[in-house]
């Protein structure tokens, strides 16, 4: 254990609300670097849902997402703190930037992709107060984390004053500790939050039903988003597709591990996309895996041959990719590999162990 004096904080007021992308990411990040020696808390609004040994309650005064402000920051940040602030677009994190600069805090923020453009037209922002406020978050931390250098490009179009970045992706699981992939199904596959927009979903299955043979067996599963479920069982209805298309609810532990195993394929066909720990754990797996060319980790995954890239507004397109990465055996070979050598999380905490000495060494 290296005896350091620092603490490194992660802020995010909803972590307790329930488990999402964002807190399976900050966990990720909090435990990589409490394995670097340093001591590490996670703080957050009350919250019962999500519970992790480091998480500690900060207090908050206000109420919901917008409105609940983290007043506790005031007695409990120190001048010492390495402060990471997690998402965006919410007033907690304008609070915390104030606070932390009043406490000569430093600063990071990770915002998981919030700045997709795709994301900034569906913010509701009255007289630009919000884009304002936002912007001036990105100016006054002391870094913003971004997982591949293309995000930052977003961060840049809406504030080109912004940090410094620090780029680094989130790591996922060492393939030894996971389920491997045998493809002894007949199914393509895809798991996740049923918001059919944001997932892309409704690209999928408007191309799944014009391809050009019948449709291959698909499931999808996950839990409901806004009633996202619904609108995808009434597409999969309307594009007569009931006899090839699944439609499941939430699937978790042997079940899930089950599913995946036994698909031919994975498809992840996000509208826009930062880092997908999901992906992540599916390539360790070694899942063939049909990834979106508009999400910020395909370049970097195609580059290094751990997935076959697809544009999902094109048929032709996903009828050539489903035929490239069906029961790839090389493909799931190659990302078990690059999984161990690059893209876990012990991997990842090599060249992250120098960014943070950079951040917290002059002080």
């Amino acid at each position: 254990m290296i005896e350091i004096e620092h603490k490194i904080v992660h802020f995010y007021g909803r972590f307790g609300d329930g488990a999402s992308g964002v807190t399976e990411a900050l966990t990720g990040w909090a435990e990589l670097t409490e394995d670097l020696g340093y001591n590490v808390e996670i703080w957050s609004a009350r919250g019962e849902r999500v519970k992790h040994r480091l998480l500690r309650h900060i207090a908050h005064v206000g109420w919901g997402r917008r409105f609940a402000l983290p007043m506790g920051l005031l007695w409990s940040l120190r001048r010492s703190d390495l402060v990471y602030l997690h998402e965006g677009w919410t007033l907690s994190n304008v609070v915390a930037v104030a606070v932390g600069r009043l406490r000569r805090s430093k600063m990071v923020l990770m915002p998981h992709g919030v700045y997709d453009p795709h994301m900034v037209v569906l913010q509701r922002d009255i007289l630009g107060i919000r884009r304002a406020l936002e912007r001036w978050v990105l100016r006054s931390v002391d870094a913003v984390h971004v997982f591949y250098a293309s995000e930052y490009v977003d961060v840049r179009l809406l504030e080109p004053r912004a940090a410094l970045p620090i780029i680094a992706p989130n790591g996922g699981p060492e393939p030894e500790s996971v389920e491997t992939w045998t493809g002894a199904g007949d199914y393509f596959c895809w798991v996740g939050r049923f918001d059919p927009y944001h997932k892309g979903l409704d690209l999928l299955l408007e191309a799944w039903a014009e391809l050009p043979k019948a449709p291959p067996r698909l499931i999808l599963a996950g839990p409901d988003y806004m009633g996202g479920r619904v609108k995808v069982e009434e597409l999969v209805e309307r594009l007569k597709l009931s006899d090839q298309v699944e439609v499941r609810g939430p699937v978790y532990g042997a079940e899930k591990d089950t599913l995946l195993a036994e698909c031919v394929a994975y498809v992840h066909p996000s509208r826009w996309e930062s880092c997908s720990i999901a992906l992540l754990e599916n390539l360790a797996m070694g899942i063939p895996s049909l990834l979106a060319d508009s999400v910020h980790a395909a370049p970097t995954l195609k580059a290094a041959g751990v997935v076959q890239l697809c544009d999902f507004n094109s048929s032709d397109a996903l009828n050539r990719a489903i035929m490239l990465t069906a029961n790839n055996h090389e493909l799931s070979q190659a990302s078990r590999q690059w999984m161990s050598d690059s893209g876990s999380w012990v991997a990842v905490a090599r060249e992250y162990r120098l960014e943070l000495k950079s951040l917290i060494g002059d002080r």
